[in-house]
């Protein structure tokens, strides 16, 4: 078995940034956090960064694989992430999410700052390196690269002040048009939820165009989530938009 080489100063550093950051987050609490349910509201954007929707939210999410979201007043929808599985329901039924669009949500998690410093700092074959300082919003922020074994790169800022993760940027090929695209994701309003400090605003881009802010209005770590949240919601497959029905002409 090959010895690790002495880590380099990027190295050392990268790795004292994040481990700064999860201090600010709370430290053993953070780490700890098994459950969350979070409410608030999210706002989705068009192409002209035009307001396309709005919609009140409730969210439970069992770390580290399994989200369920409740989306409108009467849950008019409804999505639910489980492992390598996925759903959604609306007034139409329930369809299950193909393969490639489960591998980019996967992706998406494995890359999440808070899925990197809870359960992947250790993981064989990634690396961690300080790569430089920003300005955010006025801010000094530090900059530190987390890459895995399969190439996946992201950007984390930490602010130099609270030492909270800020933001993260990242790439990924569209599998349709084979186009790389960049991604954004932004994070602040952060309050501390019992011993956790919790980003209460995200905002997601890609390209530079905005497609979503979420703010939340509560949250709570560590409640009771039984299994069922996060099956398949019950109700009729979602028909194929231009597939025919059987037996239908």
């Amino acid at each position: 078995m090959p010895v690790p080489g002495p880590q380099s100063d990027a190295e050392r550093k990268g790795r004292e940034i994040l481990q700064a950051a999860i201090q600010a987050l709370g430290g053993q609490a953070f780490l700890n956090a098994r459950t969350v349910r979070a409410e608030g509201r999210a706002f989705q954007f068009g192409r002209e960064e035009e307001l396309a929707g709005m919609a009140r939210f409730v969210e439970y999410e069992k770390f580290p694989d399994k989200v369920r979201q409740e989306l409108g007043k009467d849950k008019e929808v409804i999505v639910v992430i489980s492992g390598d599985k996925g759903w959604d329901k609306d007034i139409h039924g329930v369809r299950e999410y193909p393969e490639e669009e489960m591998k980019r949500i996967g992706e998406n998690r494995l890359l999440g700052i808070e899925h990197i410093l809870r359960y992947r700092l250790n993981e064989p074959g990634l690396t961690v390196r300080y790569v430089g300082d920003d300005i955010m919003d006025g801010r000094p922020v530090n900059l530190v690269e987390v890459a895995d074994a399969d190439n996946r790169v992201v950007t984390i800022a930490v602010e130099k002040s609270t030492r909270l993760p800020v933001r993260r940027r990242w790439s990924r090929r569209n599998p349709k048009t084979n186009v790389r695209e960049e991604e954004l994701e932004v994070l602040g309003n952060y309050r501390k939820v019992g011993y956790v400090q919790t980003p209460y605003y995200t905002l997601r881009e890609r390209d530079g165009q905005k497609l979503f802010e979420v703010f939340l209005t509560s949250a709570a770590y560590d409640i009771a989530l039984p299994d069922f949240l996060f099956e398949r919601p019950p109700g009729p497959e979602r028909p194929i938009p231009g597939r025919k029905k059987k037996g239908g002409k």
